[in-house]
């Protein structure tokens, strides 16, 4: 507690009067520790402060970006076995996603990279009609296709250009990213689905940030490219929409400087509070 007036006249009439040199000296100690013991209790109240509301002075960080790991399980072991397609090299092949549709956007945006979707259009054990099916796993899980997907976006960055996702013929996850995606049907014979998908970012309900996929190229499939002209496609794809690459690059690098900006702040508070503790 600090002192008052009153403490420091009861003070100053308890000692004698030749004695009032060292009453001064008392007292100066007295209100040195008095702030000391103020400073430090207001010290603790402002870091405990800054600690409960450090999520909330914080920026607010999209659930996209804090994305980690893959989207889900590897699918391309499970298309190549349910289709019947020989890979000749399988560490070079490429890997394609399974999981939700959301959850390969969101990695996609995170890793700044465009999505190539994949739709069978049959399920595995109908004959004939998975010829179609066949000749675009075989293009997608190529080294050519490969290459292309780990391929520098830009020069300057080290990041690849493509993400591959599929989902299985007739799955609930394959009619849900159709009807998103708004994958109209072709007339006649039936083809699977081919196409890349940029991850745009969209404003949600409440002002909350979400990824929108924007589809921005789809091969007809009649018949599906080859592992060579597939390469091609998408490599005349990386170089044409350089623009939307550099967006969410940019992006990635900003959440990058977030996320050491906040790994120091907690860093400097933790020891404010050790600190404290210290003179405590």
């Amino acid at each position: 507690m600090a002192l008052n007036m009153t403490s420091k006249q009861t003070i100053r009439r308890a000692l004698p009067m030749n004695n009032k040199f060292w009453a001064t000296v008392f007292l100066s100690v007295l209100v040195a520790l008095s702030i000391c013991r103020c400073e430090s209790a207001s010290s603790h109240a402002q870091i405990s402060a800054t600690q409960s509301s450090l999520k909330r002075t914080l920026p607010f960080v999209p659930r996209y970006l804090a994305v980690r790991g893959g989207a889900s399980e590897e699918l391309g072991s499970y298309l190549s076995a349910a289709y019947g397609v020989k890979v000749d090299d399988e560490e070079q092949q490429s890997a394609i996603r399974g999981g939700t549709f959301t959850d390969a956007l969101r990695e996609a945006r995170s890793r700044a990279r465009l999505l190539v979707v994949y739709i069978p259009s049959s399920k595995p054990g109908h004959g004939k009609k998975e010829a179609s099916d066949r000749a675009a796993i075989k293009s997608l899980l190529s080294k050519e296709v490969a290459s292309v997907a780990e391929k520098k976006a830009r020069k300057k960055v080290k990041s690849g250009s493509f993400i591959l996702w599929a989902a299985k013929a007739g799955s609930t996850e394959a009619s849900a990213s159709a009807k998103r995606l708004k994958v109209k049907p072709p007339k006649g014979k039936r083809r699977p689905t081919l196409m890349v998908v940029y991850p745009a970012q969209a404003i949600g309900a409440g002002g909350v940030p979400k990824v929108a996929p924007r589809v921005i190229s789809q091969h007809h499939c009649n018949p599906p490219p080859n592992e060579e002209n597939m390469a091609v496609w998408l490599n005349t794809l990386r170089k044409r929409h350089a623009k939307q690459y550099a967006a969410m690059q940019l992006e990635k690098k900003e959440m990058e400087y977030f996320k050491e900006r906040q790994k120091g702040y907690a860093s400097s508070v933790q020891s404010d509070v050790q600190r404290q503790k210290g003179y405590a």
